[in-house]
């Protein structure tokens, strides 16, 4: 958890958090794979993974998108807590042909400032029951990542006023300049009349 927070402390752009906790997670897990979902529209878009799916077939299906109501994801969405399942339904989400492999699968909303913004899912090859222990740090990492990416919002909401305000500060040095010439040319209207 101390390396996941300082690996996190200097990152700004979500996605590239949201792998860097994938890589962390799937460290702690045996044989299997983390990936990241956003929807979009009615898709669920995979947006970065870490490990090897297992199966080319299954890796098609999830790089085309997921439909928005399969339960794996959109449970955790919807209800706005962690999913676990021990015994992964293997007709739950797709065919079950190409998840054969997949035996426990926990799936976690990412929720900084409160916000949905996409769903974690570790998901494992071999057999499991989700522990205390083992939801506990999933949790953790997820918690981490959702104050990571606030952390990062509020360093881009602060990159983007300090640019609008350079901005207006260099409209207001221009207006200025603009009044000083017109003072002076009220002030001394002689020499303005002379250039001209």
């Amino acid at each position: 958890m101390a390396q996941l927070s300082r690996d996190l402390m200097f990152e700004t752009e979500r996605h590239p958090l949201v792998r860097r906790a994938q890589d962390i997670a799937l460290s702690l897990v045996p044989s299997g794979y983390v990936d990241y979902y956003e929807l979009e529209g009615d898709l669920w878009q995979l947006k970065s993974v870490s490990g090897d799916f297992g199966d080319p077939d299954l890796e098609q299906l999830v790089k085309a998108g997921f439909p928005m109501e399969i339960p794996t994801l959109i449970t955790p969405w919807s209800t706005r807590q962690p999913f676990y399942q021990d015994v992964y339904q293997h007709e739950l989400d797709t065919l079950p042909e190409v998840v054969q492999h997949i035996h426990a699968v926990a799936t976690l909303p990412l929720l900084p400032n409160e916000t949905l913004v996409g769903v974690l899912a570790v998901v494992l090859f071999g057999q499991r029951t989700w522990t205390t222990v083992d939801k506990a740090v999933v949790e953790t990492i997820v918690s981490g990542l959702g104050l990571a990416a606030e952390r990062a919002e509020q360093a881009r909401q602060l990159t983007a006023q300090r640019a609008a305000l350079d901005v207006r500060t260099q409209a207001l040095g221009a207006a200025n300049k603009e009044v000083e010439a017109f003072a002076y040319s009220v002030s001394y209207p002689h020499t303005a009349h002379r250039q001209l």
